[in-house]
């Protein structure tokens, strides 16, 4: 099984070294790492790759993280009958004195395209039967109730001195912004604490109100993106900035936060709201947004 060495590699390293051996379809492969960051990089690569994982400790930092090959994307074939083929795969298959060559001689005189056609065709003759006979069958049961005109309807009311009523409108719902599927064909990327680079005071509680106008939008950001400082946001703990993540997921935002950040500022343990992440899975969110709106 083919093994990668990338004890000591930064991240998104471990996960380009992964993702280059995933493009060559094994069906598995180890790769060696020396932080847990680098471990959950490599379970998300793998759940998005069709990949089962496992991690085993090797002391300290360092992990042996497996991937094996649970699946693939379906491939849509087309199944044709074969009952008229011959089957023989080899000279010993065949009749005496005939060749392979001589089994498969009559395989271009099928007519795939006629057999097909005969089939859809027969389909078509059933369903069309089918159809009609149900049409026939409700047009005897409606015949055998006597409806009421609209006029004799009119009529019945006005005797009973009812008047129809009218239907009631449907209830406006009570919060309009809790469907998931409107999201907004950008992403918005956070490196640092504050907005701008003035006083530090006024450019947090600047970030606190770009969060909350995101949140309660009509178009939240298909992602969210924190790197470098950014990071401290979803590791704060402020009930205001968590309470706020908390709402964009809600409506189906994706919260990506850096791991190598993470751990430069020692808040990895701290993460309340968000996915760690790394730098290949969130610039590919950048490359597959329309636009990117920097904080």
């Amino acid at each position: 099984m083919e093994h990668i060495d990338a004890l000591g590699k930064q991240c998104p390293i471990p996960v380009m070294m992964a993702k280059k051996l995933i493009d060559q379809d094994l069906d598995g492969f180890t790769i060696a790492v020396d932080n847990k960051t680098a471990t959950q990089n490599l379970r998300n690569l793998a759940k998005l790759s069709f990949y089962d994982t496992s991690i085993e400790s090797q002391g300290l930092d360092n992990f042996l993280v497996s991937f094996v090959k649970c699946g693939r994307r379906a491939v849509p074939t087309l199944h044709l009958s074969t009952a008229d083929i011959p089957t023989a795969q080899t000279d010993a298959d065949a009749r005496p004195g005939q060749s392979i060559d001589d089994l498969f001689a009559d395989v271009d005189d099928i007519d795939v395209a006629a057999s097909v056609t005969a089939d859809v065709a027969a389909d078509t003759a059933v369903a069309t039967a089918a159809t009609a006979a149900a049409t026939a069958t409700a047009a005897a049961k409606s015949a055998e109730v006597a409806w009421p005109t609209p006029a004799e309807l009119a009529a019945q009311a006005e005797q009973a001195g009812q008047a129809q009523p009218t239907p009631a409108a449907p209830d406006a719902p009570e919060n309009p912004l809790t469907d998931t599927a409107a999201l907004g064909d950008y992403v918005v990327f956070v490196r640092q604490w504050g907005i701008g680079s003035g006083s530090a005071e006024l450019g947090h509680n600047l970030m606190k109100m770009a969060l909350y106008t995101l949140a309660e939008g009509e178009l939240p950001p298909k992602a969210m993106l924190f790197m470098n400082e950014g990071v401290r946001l979803p590791a704060s703990g402020d009930a205001e900035i968590c309470g706020h993540l908390q709402r964009l997921q809600q409506r189906g935002c994706e919260l990506l936060v850096c791991g190598a950040c993470l751990n430069y500022y020692g808040l990895a343990e701290r993460l309340s709201v968000g996915s760690v992440s790394n730098m290949y899975e969130i610039l590919g969110r950048m490359q597959s947004a329309g636009k990117t709106i920097t904080l």
